[in-house]
């Protein structure tokens, strides 16, 4: 392998540091422990996978362990990875919000089958895609382990069909 002089090292690195330098300040918060939060762990993580100017990117779960807040921060910083840098981001995610936001094209599976291949939209719309994670009667009370008076969560309840008694 070649070896860098110190020169090369610092043009190298100033290149990667302003290469994702909007990602990384956006990070910038301190954690009372001293150490990076989460948000700014992620941010890291991402700035170092892009100095090595992917043309593809492989995401495995990137909003695991965060709150709301940081999981838009993530879809932001993905939106501006594949749309400012050109890269190709392959996810596997399971935040149907991070993935509807940032995704042109979703492939569904479960248990290794594909079930569905669209739009996030045409995804989540999907028959087998509602029956394989809500249940056969495609509500949140029909899943395994799920009490009978389970509601539905707030948000984008086009997500969900209507059940019986619902409108």
């Amino acid at each position: 392998a070649d070896e860098m002089d110190g020169a090369q090292f610092a043009r190298e690195f100033g290149r990667c540091v302003h290469r994702v330098g909007s990602v990384t300040r956006s990070a910038r918060r301190p954690a009372a422990s001293g150490r990076p939060s989460v948000r700014a762990a992620a941010a890291i993580e991402l700035a170092r996978a892009l100095c090595t100017e992917p043309k593809l990117l492989l995401l495995d779960e990137p909003s695991s362990g965060l709150n709301v807040e940081e999981t838009d921060d993530m879809a932001f910083w993905i939106g501006d990875i594949r749309d400012e840098l050109g890269v190709t981001v392959l996810m596997v995610e399971h935040d149907m919000s991070l993935v509807s936001k940032v995704s042109d094209r979703v492939l569904a599976m479960n248990q290794g089958e594909v079930l569905a291949l669209g739009t996030p939209a045409e995804v989540q719309r999907h028959p087998g895609v509602i029956e394989a994670y809500l249940g056969a009667a495609g509500g949140v009370e029909s899943m395994p382990g799920r009490p009978k008076q389970a509601s539905i969560p707030s948000g984008d309840r086009s997500l969900y069909p209507a059940s019986e008694g619902q409108s």
